[in-house]
Formats: C-alpha cells, structure tokens, sequence
C-alpha cells in the first residue's frame, strides 16, 4: 500500500556499487563487506550493496559541511532512503572503519535537530 504523499518503494536490489568510489570519502582501505556494517541482523549478500549506496548517496550530500535536517537529507537523496536509515549511516561516518568523521548536532526545537559533517583530513603514514 503507498500512503498519499509518500513514494512507492522499488522492488530489487542495488547493483554495482562499489567500495571503490568511497576513497573520495577519506578510507585508507574499505573494510570487505562482512565487515563494513554491523548489527546482528546484517547479511553482506543481502545489505552490503543497500547500505553502501545509502552511505554514498549521504555522504555526497552531506560532505559540504553545511547543517540540515534528517527531513532535508531524505529530500536530497530524493527519498532513497528512510530517515532511520539516514541517522544510522550519520552514525557510520564516526565510526574509525568509515572514516572517523566528526558529526555535529544542533537542537533547533520541538525533537528537531540538524546535523553537520566535519570531514576528516586523512592521515598521513
């Protein structure tokens, strides 16, 4: 069922995305798939190739280092991916396997926040 205002979501799985294109993301080395994400329910057949697109499709938008909200992520990635989804993979950019990016919060009001990506300079041998 495809509630009014809301997308219908596309059957399928995410095709030919690759580690590769996360160097420009700051990874020295992209940890294999059974090991990029986490979580007692992730399969890397079955999630590695979802979340890494969610995780490029974030990044890009996110890497100018300008403040948005979930809401306002979701609209750039054109509704690609939940706002549940979002929030994780803003979490994922902490995290030393993804970068160790700073990710800043700001309160605006009413359980509204707005996030902003620092991007890490890589760290020289």
């Amino acid at each position: 069922m495809v509630h009014p205002g809301k997308r219908p979501r596309v059957q399928g799985r995410v095709q030919n995305v690759t580690m590769s294109r996360l160097d420009s993301a700051q990874w020295s080395t992209a940890p294999p798939p059974e090991k990029a994400f986490g979580g007692s329910t992730y399969d890397p057949k079955r999630d590695h190739a979802r979340l890494t697109g969610q995780w490029l499709r974030v990044w890009d938008v996110m890497k100018d280092g300008r403040w948005r909200t979930l809401h306002d992520i979701s609209l750039s990635i054109e509704g690609l991916a939940s706002e549940a989804a979002i929030s994780a993979r803003l979490r994922d950019f902490r995290k030393a396997r993804f970068g160790g990016h700073t990710v800043e919060r700001l309160y605006i009001d009413g359980g509204l926040w707005e996030y902003r990506l620092i991007v890490r300079e890589r760290l020289r041998p």
